[in-house]
């Protein structure tokens, strides 16, 4: 009998640490032999070619692809069948960027509760790879990829890697919150390795003035020359650094930060511990938009990629981010709210490629645990709540929170037992955890939801 996620961190969990390591590694291999195959470094190959394009030719692609993807929903997606009949609208009315505005913008709801309509009946069932993500919303997201999606999203990802010099194999601190290493745990090691892909995992629930120690002295023995994480991670890093005095040994050469908002005094913070700037990529596991900083320090959108637009919300400048995934066939989002906001700047590079010039994406405030350590990027918590239509966690003390949650349709007392139990297990067992119901998660003037907000004093955090 299979066994499920929550089964196989329990024993995951269980296990010796060497297990763990070696674990880690077996699932590193799988993905190097699957994903980083001979097939993705033609695509990053190709994709690399595609940066020294002209303006024309990377606006033919793109509008090209457009167009055969709006064809291929028309054909195989009931969702977009119905909407094309509907709206009484040719696809082939849609000839590119500019002609997408003929299709209304699609809200995460009915993504949500009407998924399986989105799924293309051109691939077989063997193909589909169900995966779960948050986003900004803060409400669980079920869709559906294949193997060549996600091996594109990565060769993009890539892209922006091999652009400033790191390559494929090199040494990486990977600083992140998923539970590698079991909340409870009080000693360190506080990091586990995958040997296959060269990476340390080390746990984003234990950066504590406590453990800290331990994560620079094992840096120091490692002496990986990149580290990569969520800008929350590694400022707390920093920080450290900084206020305790003890530095890493050696030169750190790339520092690289994606999957939430990064601020400016983070950016400054890091700069000041490490001694170099901090690159930053905006993406999302969903694919429908992606913007890489260049080695010119500018943030240019993947326009090969995915079809990004921009649509004004204030006289500002701020824009809502509505996309298309192109590299995924089997699950279209057309014109898809991410539910980030961005400026966009005039210009752009030589290659056609537009700039961003300044993003107000998934900005996660820290949770503050009873210990004092602090906790980012818990969107975690909601990832597989597919019958949360929108949630937040509000903090108002130190060690404890209270989530905010409105219901979908097909909520139960299961999915409210399921949510504290996903809760205790990231947030700790000593946390004080409440569940408020509420219709609806107001929003900032700017008109975002906060994943988490805290209402802490700023001497508090």
């Amino acid at each position: 009998m299979a066994l499920d996620r929550e089964s196989l961190e329990d024993i995951y969990n269980r296990v010796p640490i060497w297990f763990q390591n070696g674990a880690l590694s077996a699932y590193g291999l799988h993905t190097r032999l699957t994903r980083y195959n001979k097939t993705f470094f033609r695509e990053l190959d190709a994709l690399r070619e595609r940066d020294t394009w002209s303006t024309e030719q990377t606006i033919a692609y793109r509008d090209e692809r457009i167009r055969q993807f709006i064809q291929h929903c028309a054909d195989t997606v009931p969702y977009y069948r119905g909407l094309f009949r509907d709206l009484k609208i040719n696809p082939q009315e849609i000839t590119g960027l500019d002609t997408l505005s003929l299709l209304p913008v699609l809200d995460r709801a009915t993504v949500r509760d009407r998924w399986r309509e989105f799924v293309s009946d051109a691939f077989p069932a063997s193909a589909q790879q169900i995966k779960f993500t948050s986003g900004t919303s803060g409400a669980g997201l079920r869709y559906i990829s294949t193997l060549a999606s996600t091996r594109e999203q990565w060769a993009v990802w890539w892209r922006f890697r091999y652009a400033h010099g790191i390559r494929f194999g090199t040494e990486c601190a990977m600083f992140r919150s998923a539970l590698l290493v079991p909340l409870d745990r009080t000693e360190p090691p506080f990091w586990r390795r995958n040997h296959a892909t060269r990476e340390m995992f080390f746990s984003g629930n234990h950066m504590s003035p406590r453990y800290l120690p331990s994560y620079i002295e094992e840096m120091n023995r490692r002496r990986p020359p990149w580290i990569h994480g969520f800008g929350s991670t590694v400022t707390t890093l920093a920080s450290f650094i900084l206020e305790s005095g003890l530095k890493l040994n050696y030169p750190v050469r790339w520092i690289t930060l994606g999957s939430e908002q990064v601020y400016p005094h983070q950016l400054e913070k890091i700069e000041a511990a490490f001694g170099i700037r901090p690159l930053q990529i905006y993406g999302m596991t969903e694919a429908v938009a992606n913007a890489s900083e260049a080695p010119d320090g500018v943030l240019y959108v993947d326009e090969d990629f995915a079809a990004t637009e921009f649509l004004p919300v204030n006289e500002s400048g701020t824009c809502d981010v509505v996309g298309t995934n192109l590299s995924n066939p089997i699950f279209p989002l057309v014109r898809y709210r991410v539910g980030d906001l961005a400026v966009p700047a005039d210009g752009q590079s030589a290659n056609g490629r537009r700039i961003v010039s300044r993003l107000d994406g998934r900005s996660d405030d820290y949770i503050i645990r009873p210990d004092g350590s602090r906790l980012g990027r818990l969107d975690i918590l909601f990832r597989r709540m597919v019958n949360i239509r929108e949630a937040q966690i509000l903090q108002q003390r130190p060690g404890e929170v209270r989530l905010r949650v409105a219901k979908g349709k097909d909520f139960t007392a299961a999915d409210e037992a399921a949510l504290l139990s996903v809760a205790r297990k990231h947030l700790g067992g000593d946390m004080d955890i409440q569940v408020d119901y509420v219709d609806a998660i107001e929003r900032t003037p700017s008109g975002k939801l906060l994943h988490v907000r805290s209402e802490l004093a700023r001497g508090q955090l």
